[in-house]
């Protein structure tokens, strides 16, 4: 179709338009602009404008009619304008906008200076008491006390040598008559010319039960010698009559040494101080008693549970025998026979608040143990009547075993620390042992 014929056709209707609405209005119309309309022409749009529309009384209809046609190409740039204006006042601020989103956490700040210190509050409720602790380390060694009293006599000693034989006297008056050579048992003090000797204490009292306690002639092989015997052993009840007395030591005074070192010295080193102890003939019963006293901190048997009978396994007595020859002393093995150990606090393991691990298989239940006392205490001595176990059949400090064999080893005391001086000291004030 022809652009020509298209625009004609547009500002007719345009016409038609502006008459009608004066017509019915009466007054001018104002500009109306007639959107371009696509044609299937290649023609470029073409935008028409009626700038004005007049229709006169006489109906006569005056319309003026801007056409615009393509653009044309770009003219070149003008020239540059005037100088630049003033900076205009600056405008009212606007209206806050909306929050942002929540931007990446910063580094952190320095620390700031420390505040004043806050107001006492109110004690607090008082909590449940705790439980009993370990012992503390050992404290200072206190100053040395004054030296005790005396102690009471001891028993009569052993006799000395026979001394010469002195001129023969005058005889004198028939006497009584003597006693009933036929039995064989005779207090020394008693005895009549010649002295008539048993083989064993037990049988001192086999013979003769009123015999009191006391020192003997007895027949060791071809030799006699001269033997304290008990009639019973301490406070046990055993119906075993007649004892040999093997070894007796009740200080101050009376520490005696045998073919090592003195049993009742104090060792400043860990470890044990044996003295051996040699019974006149073989015995299969062994009893006695151990009467101690103890400084430091010694922890009766705890050392024992990586320990050998050999070893330093307590703190306090071991008491074993040792099937050996009397030359050779470190050859065979120890057989224990009992044990006294000096425990601070809960260190005896028979006492029922015990901490510590059970005795070694060897000790089994053939011990006492008591708790130590500090400085020494001469008013509580160790393995009274306060030690533990109390299931035997003697009473403490005493002691009684049957052993499986007869036997004439020797007897080995040895006094033992596991931490040596002034950490653990235990000392020996008496040791009975008997034999039968």
């Amino acid at each position: 179709m022809d652009s020509t014929f298209l625009l004609k056709c547009l500002l007719l209707v345009a016409i038609v338009c502006c008459w009608t609405r004066e017509a019915t209005a009466g007054g001018s119309v104002s500009t109306t602009s007639i959107p371009p309309t696509a044609t299937t022409s290649t023609a470029a749009p073409t935008d028409t404008t009626i700038s004005e529309c007049v229709v006169s009384p006489s109906g006569k209809v005056q319309l003026t009619a801007e056409i615009f046609g393509a653009p044309g190409p770009r003219g070149p740039p003008g020239p540059p304008g005037g100088p630049r204006g003033d900076r205009g006042v600056p405008g009212p601020p606007g209206f806050p906008g909306p929050p942002g989103a929540t931007g990446v956490q910063g580094p952190q700040g320095k620390a700031g200076k420390r505040g004043r210190r806050g107001l006492v509050g109110e004690p607090g409720v008082p909590g449940r008491a705790g439980e009993i602790g370990f012992p503390g380390a050992r404290g200072p060694s206190g100053e040395r006390g004054e030296r005790g009293p005396a102690g009471s006599p001891g028993e009569r000693g052993f006799a000395g040598e026979t001394g010469p034989q002195g001129p023969q006297g005058h005889p004198g008056p028939p006497g009584e008559p003597g006693r009933d050579g036929s039995c064989k048992s005779c207090e020394r003090s008693q005895c009549p010319s010649p002295v008539i000797t048993v083989t064993s204490c037990a049988e001192v009292f086999q013979c003769n039960p009123d015999s009191p306690d006391g020192y003997y002639h007895l027949m060791v092989g071809n030799n006699v010698a001269i033997v304290y015997c008990k009639k019973t052993c301490g406070t046990c009840n055993s119906t075993a009559i007649g004892w040999l007395r093997v070894v007796y030591i009740q200080q101050p005074g009376e520490c005696l040494s045998s073919n090592r070192e003195d049993l009742c010295s104090t060792p400043d080193n860990a470890g044990c101080q044996s003295a051996f102890f040699n019974p006149f003939h073989n015995y299969t019963e062994i009893c006695g008693r151990v009467i101690g006293s103890s400084t430091g901190t010694p922890d009766g048997m705890v050392a024992a549970a990586n320990s050998t009978i050999d070893s330093p396994y307590v703190d306090g007595v071991s008491i074993t025998y040792r099937e050996q020859s009397f030359t050779f002393y470190n050859n065979n093995s120890r057989h224990h026979i009992w044990t006294f150990a000096a425990g601070q606090n809960r260190q005896c393991p028979c006492h029922p608040s015990s901490v510590a691990p059970p005795p070694p298989d060897f000790v089994g239940e053939h011990y006492y143990c008591d708790l130590a006392t500090p400085n020494n205490d001469p008013s509580n001595p160790l393995w009274d009547r306060t030690s533990c176990p109390t299931t035997g059949n003697c009473e403490a400090p005493w002691f009684q075993r049957t052993l499986s064999a007869s036997t004439r080893a020797p007897i080995d005391v040895r006094r033992c620390t596991d931490e040596g001086a002034p950490d653990e000291r235990v000392e020996v004030k008496t040791i009975e042992i008997y034999v039968r």
